[in-house]
């Protein structure tokens, strides 16, 4: 909170990314402090959340904690925080998400948003690491973390999902990671990662810069 109201005091943007489950007794501190953009991650409803979170009653902290969220904005006339509920695609959760647009439908935040994730192969991080030996110097060692067994994901489950939310009207603003491009596709997502999707070459070497808890500096937090 402190940290917030710091940045806000100026004029810088501010935005968390946070589990909800400290939410409820932070929510005025970030509301008067004039957080700008708040990302709470739920990965299912109850029952399923708790067990890819491997933590109790973690479903219903965070729809509690997002819940007051949204009552101290309404009790203090705040147009901010933008608070958006982002559920990241696994095996679990992958036949609950038009449930998710539902229940975060009924809570009343701006924005819903479903991640398809990161991921990558052991054959697609040695032909990377080729490359990179070449052109770098040196081997990735962090992609080995984002190696994903995809042979459990429905992928006509999952697409016919989205095509619902997507075909619906809800009282938030529908998003997507990877954003929706001509280029992404559901299927080539999960069984051609060697494709290359997102609109050709990432532009966050030139344009971005972030400094990790342990004081790295990294391109991406993904890297």
């Amino acid at each position: 909170g402190k940290i917030v109201k710091h940045c806000s005091a100026r004029n810088l943007l501010t935005t968390m990314n946070s589990n909800c489950l400290l939410l409820k007794e932070k929510a005025e501190e970030l509301v008067k402090g004039r957080l700008g953009f708040y990302r709470g991650s739920i990965d299912g409803p109850r029952g399923v959340n708790e067990k890819i979170r491997v933590s109790p009653n973690s479903y219903d902290q965070a729809i509690e904690g997002l819940n007051d969220l949204i009552d101290v904005r309404r009790r203090l006339r705040k147009a901010f925080p933008i608070i958006q509920v982002c559920t990241t695609i696994t095996k679990e959760n992958q036949y609950h998400l038009l449930e998710m647009a539902k229940i975060v439908n009924e809570i009343g935040v701006d924005i819903f948003a479903l991640l398809f994730g990161i991921f990558t192969t052991d054959g697609l991080i040695r032909a990377s690491n080729e490359i990179s030996k070449k052109a770098l110097g040196f081997e990735w060692r962090s992609w080995e973390g984002f190696v994903l067994d995809r042979l459990g994901m429905d992928v006509r489950a999952i697409q016919d999902q989205v095509n619902q939310i997507k075909g619906s009207k809800w009282r938030f603003r529908y998003r997507q990671y990877p954003p929706e491009t001509r280029s992404f596709n559901i299927d080539d997502h999960y069984n051609h990662p060697e494709r290359c999707h997102g609109g050709g070459l990432c532009v966050l070497p030139w344009v971005r810069m972030e400094v990790m808890p342990n004081g790295d500096v990294a391109l991406c937090e993904d890297t």
